[in-house]
């Protein structure tokens, strides 16, 4: 016989499977939810019937509150000299039983964002934002919301060969793709499954012209490493690096040039920020890669 807590310890895990958590939050096939309590067995029942009581008594206090219906069942034992009433099934009736019978804060919480979220964009990206609650939650909902409108607005090829920040959307500023990127190509690939297949970039689907170049300042941290001792590099041309250079040290900003030390083979690349794109064209086999950043929460998702 599983106790309430065992049981809201595997609801809580349910909640964790993104096709569990789709499903019942947005399908009434699967309520109600019948859980299966079960019996103690006759050994049991006669060599630890104090512990059986303790169980019977969480389950009527669970029967006795608001989450949910606890079914009994009159069962009869050799060690009992009448038929015992015991817990058989718990049912929970709606995904807000649900989440009460987790007792958990943070399914709760969790649950709450979600169906606030839920009841103010498109039913199609419903199922989207309950799949990917992580990429959801860690941002505020306004500007979920507004990433889902958005994504209604535009078609392929709308940007016309116009840069991503210069498409004049309402909701819609200089730096919204950029920090609504992954959200918004999930959003794009739920309206257009065909038309967007998961090699194709957003700017390629859109027919956006590729972002401007973003200059990166290099810096030689042992002499004879580059011809110059700084060089000023676009992105765009930064797709090779002299054999000499073992080490690259990724600085965050420009600010601590003058606190970089000499390092033996190693080249410093500073004024990333959070444009790391290009990272993914150079040649890093047999190079060993250091990152020195902030300790702040963009810091952190940079490294």
């Amino acid at each position: 016989m599983k106790s309430p807590a065992e049981l809201a310890r595997q609801l809580a895990r349910v909640w964790e499977d993104a096709d569990s958590r789709v499903q019942r939050l947005l399908s009434a096939d699967g309520w109600p939810w019948v859980l299966r309590i079960g019996l103690p067995s006759a050994r049991r029942f006669a060599d630890d019937p104090a512990a059986v009581r303790v169980q019977v008594t969480q389950w009527r206090a669970v029967s006795s509150g608001p989450v949910g219906e606890v079914q009994w069942r009159s069962v009869s034992y050799r060690a009992a000299s009448a038929p015992v009433e015991l817990p058989e099934h718990w049912v929970l009736h709606t995904p807000s039983e649900w989440v009460a019978a987790c007792a958990d804060a943070r399914v709760r919480d969790e649950f709450q964002q979600l169906a606030t979220l839920l009841a103010q964009v498109d039913p199609a990206f419903r199922a989207l934002l309950l799949r990917e609650k992580r990429l959801v939650l860690e941002r505020p909902a306004g500007e979920v919301i507004r990433a889902c409108q958005i994504a209604l607005q535009l078609q392929p090829g709308c940007a016309g060969g116009l840069p991503l920040r210069a498409l004049a959307l309402e909701g819609c500023d200089s730096k919204f793709f950029e920090l609504n990127r992954a959200l918004l190509v999930r959003l794009l690939r739920q309206r257009f499954t065909n038309e967007f297949p998961s090699g194709m970039a957003l700017e390629a689907f859109l027919g956006a012209a590729a972002d401007e170049d973003h200059w990166l300042l290099l810096v030689a941290l042992e002499e004879g490493l580059l011809p110059w001792p700084r060089l000023r590099v676009s992105t765009r041309d930064l797709h090779e690096l002299p054999p000499a250079i073992t080490h690259v040290l990724l600085v965050e900003n420009e600010r601590c040039l003058h606190q970089l030390p000499a390092l033996p083979g190693t080249l410093a690349i500073l004024g990333a920020g959070r444009d790391l794109g290009w990272l993914a064209q150079l040649p890093w086999q047999g190079r060993v890669i250091g990152y020195w950043g902030d300790l702040d929460s963009w810091g952190l998702l940079l490294l």
